[in-house]
């Protein structure tokens, strides 16, 4: 509820606050799936994934701009100043839904969840299903970054992007406070997830920007082919560095996680 609070006066800093903590909220479940079982963490993943669902046009309305003013000097200068007037005058760039009602009713849904899981998890739980978990994050990480290898298409990369936010939730989540080596893994998932997600906010841009037809099209079909070649490129090189990030294998990782936690 904090966030919805903060929505009338920091919309878009409360908006981000609140994904990412149903992120994180969700990131728990799927690291105690192998103690709570499918039918179980399917239920609860179900109502976390429809608060975040109800939120995404509040993300939309402020990332596109955001990203379209972020892009680099060298990027076509007439087309940016198109592009710019033909978001503001499109459905994405209009007026979104009150933030703060809009947080304010899914903080509501979602109020009781944390009692829910007390009463979900098992008894005998322990720290062989927490290495289960880990190991089952890392490898889906392992598989989409594959996938996204091998297709080179923008919404594989979105899905492993995904992924890598996961498990860096569950890895910080786990990681004990004053130790370099459990802090430097954390930080290189953050920066990392971070680097993706530039990458992603440069892909749903260009989208939104495919679907606009105006007069001024010229100069932004020019930006939009800066756009897919910048990337392009740069979703070639993050998946590359992902490939030497996530090399060692899942149970190694979730092992090493929970050795130095203690």
């Amino acid at each position: 509820m904090s966030q919805a609070r903060r929505a009338d006066c920091e919309p878009v800093e409360a908006v981000h606050e609140f994904r990412k903590a149903i992120r994180r909220a969700r990131a728990v479940i799927d690291l105690l799936r192998p103690a709570l079982g499918k039918p179980a963490a399917t239920g609860l993943q179900r109502r976390l994934r429809g608060a975040f669902r109800q939120t995404g046009s509040l993300r939309d309305a402020s990332v596109l701009l955001s990203a379209l003013r972020g892009l680099p000097e060298q990027a076509p200068g007439p087309g940016r100043a198109a592009a710019e007037v033909a978001l503001l005058a499109s459905d994405s760039g209009r007026e979104a839904p009150v933030a703060s009602d809009v947080l304010e009713r899914e903080a509501r849904q979602l109020r009781s969840l944390d009692q829910v899981l007390d009463v979900l998890l098992p008894e005998d739980f322990s720290t062989r299903d927490i290495e289960k978990g880990l190991a089952r994050s890392a490898q889906r990480v392992r598989a989409a970054l594959a996938e996204a290898r091998r297709t080179s298409q923008p919404p594989d990369f979105h899905r492993f992007r995904k992924r890598v936010k996961e498990l860096r939730y569950q890895v910080e989540l786990l990681s004990p406070r004053g130790r370099t080596a459990a802090e430097d893994r954390t930080k290189r998932l953050g920066d990392y997830a971070q680097r993706l997600g530039r990458v992603t906010d440069g892909f749903v841009l260009e989208s939104a920007l495919r679907s606009l037809t105006r007069e001024d099209g010229d100069e932004i079909s020019q930006l939009l082919e800066w756009i897919e070649r910048f990337f392009r490129e740069r979703s070639v090189e993050a998946l590359e560095e992902g490939a030497s990030l996530f090399s060692e294998t899942p149970r190694q990782l979730a092992r090493r996680v929970l050795a130095e936690r203690g």
